[in-house]
């Protein structure tokens, strides 16, 4: 099935599946260290690595669309969800690192757990990821629920790069496509 796919159809199959890894280890060392996310003292070099394969990912994928992803609809919506699910990781990281639960305001906050109870830590971490999947879907939708919001600058800083990334999609991408689709003058179907 990986042979078959086009080239940054596999990319992107790539960079979604380090990016579940990624958020995956994230959690579980969050739970290791007792709710507590990472100081900058003891991990600078993994939180920057993250930021960096996150930020990273979403540059690529929007890169694409120049080159690639305006010649199928089927693409494009790929393209589209695609980013959605990266942004939502990408919240996902913003909450893991937040001390204070002041990234995002309705956002399940994941720091408070008891130690003694993984189970309840790792259904808080899910429900966290899909206020995150929830908030992502929202913003690349332009509807804006108001019941999550951001807070802190970083996370404002994200929804706008979001925001004018998914409007992007939409409005270049899916332009280009249809018109390239469009009849050709004088076929418009009047005399």
């Amino acid at each position: 099935m990986l042979l078959r796919l086009r080239r940054t159809d596999k990319l992107g199959l790539i960079a979604g599946l380090i990016s579940i890894v990624l958020a995956l280890l994230l959690t579980v060392l969050v739970y290791l260290h007792h709710g507590r996310a990472f100081t900058l003292s003891a991990y600078p070099w993994l939180r920057s690595i993250g930021w960096m394969l996150f930020i990273g990912q979403i540059g690529i994928l929007m890169s694409s669309i120049i080159h690639y992803h305006h010649r199928s609809l089927p693409a494009l919506i790929r393209l589209y969800a695609g980013l959605i699910f990266q942004f939502a990781l990408t919240y996902y990281a913003l909450v893991l690192f937040d001390f204070d639960n002041n990234a995002f305001a309705g956002i399940h906050d994941l720091h408070v757990y008891s130690p003694d109870a993984p189970f309840a830590f790792f259904v808080g971490a899910l429900k966290t990821f899909l206020d995150c999947v929830h908030f992502s879907v929202v913003t690349s939708a332009t509807v804006g629920y108001g019941d999550i919001y951001p807070r802190d600058w970083l996370a404002r800083i994200l929804t706008d790069i979001h925001i004018l990334s998914a409007t992007g999609v939409a409005i270049i991408g899916f332009g280009r496509y249809f018109s390239g689709h469009a009849a050709p003058p004088g076929q418009d179907g009047q005399c």
